[in-house]
């Protein structure tokens, strides 16, 4: 584990004061990962352009993409992924039961089938190496468009850039949530 200091909100200056200022007004704090990213103006600068892509994604039910991240981060293993992914989650319709689930989500009556595909897809695409069984796509296809699907893919990878960006720094949970300790295999 690599542990740096980040840049720290009192000496942040241009856009990184102001991401931090947006920042603080949506999340209550200013996140480590943040800091971090912003040691890197330029991976501050792209982390917030693509978090601000996928704010605009309107094509996927917004349930079904929390779904899909929290089960990478899970997978994963990121704390802070999962601490914060899981508190966003709640504003996007996932129950707690549905939460509390996931690690079995097969067995669980808390998940509807296609729900359970797009969680079974976020496994294959945050397992290494990734190996997308053809007869999952072929049910994804069938549940969902083109562009629905380029986008559902695009939100599970850029979690696994986030989760392993996150794991790689030690970074741990906030408080946002508490959830870490969501249950069952992972």
């Amino acid at each position: 584990m690599i542990s740096i200091e980040g840049v720290s909100e009192d000496t942040a200056t241009g856009i990184t004061k102001e991401v931090y200022s947006a920042t603080r007004q949506r999340l209550g704090k200013v996140p480590e990962t943040f800091k971090i990213h912003a040691l890197s103006p330029m991976a501050l600068r792209a982390m917030m352009e693509f978090k601000a892509c996928f704010d605009r994604f309107e094509l996927v039910d917004a349930k079904l993409m929390a779904l899909a991240e929290l089960k990478a981060a899970l997978l994963i293993g990121c704390p802070f992924c999962i601490d914060i992914i899981s508190a966003l989650s709640r504003a996007k319709g996932v129950s707690d039961a549905q939460r509390r689930d996931l690690g079995h989500y097969r067995d669980s009556a808390a998940f509807s089938p296609l729900e359970k595909l797009v969680i079974e897809y976020a496994e294959h695409m945050s397992s290494t190496p990734v190996a997308i069984p053809p007869e999952l796509h072929a049910e994804l296809r069938g549940q969902l468009t083109a562009p629905q699907l380029v986008e559902l893919t695009s939100a599970i990878a850029w979690e696994n850039y986030r989760a392993r960006f996150n794991h790689a720094f030690g970074l741990e949970s906030e408080g946002f949530d508490g959830a870490c300790q969501l249950g069952g295999p992972r």
